[in-house]
């Protein structure tokens, strides 16, 4: 698989399949009252909002590599969703490239590369994901266990999310602005220690994009290819 479609999948595990998981917080004296307050919060303040938009920055550190992230781990972009289940990633650098679903199936194009993937997502694509409270499913509270190390301390509150269920990666951080109840950064490990790192910039809610940019017409000369369903529970790739 070409890199610009394994880093568009990756962004796709890190929103939708971010079921995956998180370890137990290390943090001697965290409040997780005060964590499981500030879940509830933060879900509450997004059930309300139907269409979510926001430029993205997305870097991954893979196991063995020492310093700053080299350019081919970095990516930066658009994404739109919108409920129930919709989504439409724009990557702007280092490549032009997509990932557009109307919450049936998803579509990963590469247009420098003139291909497009397409793969159902079946009924269990969003089932315990972290952040499907941002497209209309699940309960933090109810798939998570929830802790932080600095609740009620900072003005950037991180939750540590703890899965109920045997997962896919090993720990997923959400940051939030703890006075307004907002997302503002991602992070996951996965089981080999690979961190993937989202950053979510020029929030904008309430502004739907029309329904056509939730569906994906193949251009003339675009090569399909037609993926195993993805409602398994398997996840996706990390960035390359």
């Amino acid at each position: 698989m070409r890199p610009t479609s394994m880093r568009v999948l990756a962004s796709l595990g890190l929103l939708v399949w971010a079921a995956g998981s998180a370890v137990a917080s290390t943090a001697a004296a965290e409040d997780p009252t005060c964590a499981e307050r500030a879940a509830a919060r933060l879900q509450e303040r997004y059930e309300s909002v139907r269409d979510f938009r926001a430029r993205f920055e997305q870097s991954t550190e893979r196991v063995g590599f020492a310093g700053d992230v080299p350019d081919a781990l970095r990516a930066e972009g658009e994404v739109f969703l919108q409920k129930p289940g919709r989504m439409h990633w724009a990557y702007a650098k280092p490549a032009p490239s997509f990932v557009i679903s109307n919450g049936v199936g998803a579509w990963v194009y590469d247009p420098v590369a003139a291909e497009a993937q397409y793969f159902e997502l079946g009924t269990e694509f969003l089932s315990g994901a972290a952040l499907q409270f941002l497209l209309g499913e699940g309960e933090l509270l109810e798939s998570f266990d929830v802790g932080s190390p600095d609740c009620g301390v900072t003005s950037v509150t991180t939750l540590e999310l703890t899965p109920r269920e045997p997962a896919s990666f090993e720990r997923l951080d959400l940051l939030i602005d703890a006075e307004r109840a907002e997302l503002l950064e991602t992070r996951v490990v996965d089981l080999l220690g690979n961190r993937t790192r989202l950053v979510l910039r020029d929030v904008r809610l309430g502004e739907p994009p029309g329904a056509d940019h939730f569906e994906f017409d193949a251009p003339e000369g675009t090569r399909v290819l037609t993926l195993p369903g993805r409602g398994n529970g398997g996840a996706p790739a990390p960035l390359p």
